[in-house]
């Protein structure tokens, strides 16, 4: 996750101050084949969680590489039954755009390796499961109730594992989603695609804040591809994103949407969020916003501190910086130098 900030200064603060001690982050990962990305793991034993795969063999693998005790791997595919009325729509509904509106079998990437897949895994591996479960399903039977973050990557069945969320996000406090998110696909609203994955999130209340973008090149005239497998190119279409959903926890609307204040130690894990996907300034808002509430477990101005970035080379601290925007407002422009 090129996006993502991998050496956070707050993050390593909180943890220190063992602000996650009782309440352990839990990430829910579907398609979790190739391990649990390293960036969850900031959060040192303060850190928990479910990775959910169809390839049994990925799923054993990770079961026997885990140090966590905290971290378990289910086999199952994740999404809605084949009863459940978005499957039915789907099935019922005109198919007859969906090719003009998906050209990736003509780009490059297809070209060199048949990309299809309907495995819900980042890696294609062997016996895979038949087991079907939603996320609300596999969260109530391995007796989860408190959810921080779930990431979806199921190659084509993203909207529908986002879906199968729904009737646990509020009760288990979900801060927010990534989601591969793609732009092709028709206009069909059970499609597989930004446009619904988009309504869907903010029907639920998260707010879209960051989409790292995927381009993909005709195989008429190839681009260098990004890395060394034929997948995204340099240039070319942009064919999907991995979009990052969160709460805005600093918004004055912010009850009128969810209802009730989120805790000191939920306002701590979504400022962490903030931070990891490089958005410090979310961060400082958060806490400064809510400084009285997370005063109880941390110090607030050295969490402002900690988020405040260098300027033009020298490291302020928070009140620092806003003194300069403030009185010399020219050292935030790009020809300061």
């Amino acid at each position: 996750m090129e996006f993502s900030n991998y050496q956070p200064r707050m993050l390593p603060y909180l943890v220190k101050q063992r602000v996650f001690e009782t309440q352990p982050f839990f990430l829910f990962d579907v398609g979790c084949a190739g391990g649990i990305d390293p960036l969850w793991r900031l959060f040192g034993n303060q850190f928990s969680g479910v990775g959910i795969d169809p390839q049994q063999n990925e799923v054993e693998r990770l079961r026997q590489n885990e140090r966590n005790p905290n971290v378990e791997y289910v086999a199952a595919l994740i999404g809605l039954s084949d009863n459940h009325e978005f499957n039915i729509r789907k099935q019922t509904r005109t198919r007859g755009s969906d090719r003009y509106f998906d050209p990736l079998q003509r780009s490059s990437a297809a070209a060199r390796w048949n990309m299809v897949s309907n495995s819900q895994s980042n890696v294609i591996g062997q016996a895979p499961t038949k087991r079907k479960f939603s996320v609300t399903e596999c969260a109530k039977q391995n007796g989860i109730n408190r959810i921080d973050f779930i990431k979806i990557d199921t190659d084509g069945f993203d909207l529908e594992a986002a879906i199968s969320a729904s009737d646990i996000i509020r009760p288990c406090n979900v801060l927010g989603f990534m989601i591969e998110s793609p732009f092709t696909g028709s206009h069909e609203d059970t499609t597989n695609s930004f446009h619904n994955i988009d309504r869907f999130m903010r029907e639920q209340g998260f707010m879209l804040y960051v989409l790292a973008q995927r381009n993909y090149s005709r195989a008429a005239l190839p681009a260098p591809f990004i890395y060394n497998i034929p997948a995204q190119t340099v240039s070319g279409q942009l064919h999907w994103a991995d979009a990052v959903y969160l709460r805005d926890g600093a918004s004055p609307e912010y009850n009128s949407i969810w209802g009730q204040d989120l805790s000191a130690v939920s306002l701590l894990k979504l400022a962490a969020l903030y931070e990891l996907f490089r958005l410090p300034d979310c961060a400082a808002e958060l806490a400064v916003t809510h400084r009285d509430r997370i005063a109880k477990l941390v110090d607030p101005e050295t969490v402002l501190d900690l988020l405040t970035p260098p300027l033009n080379g020298k490291q302020l601290s928070y009140d620092e910086y806003l003194a300069v925007f403030r009185d010399r407002p020219e050292q935030f422009f790009p020809d300061v130098h």
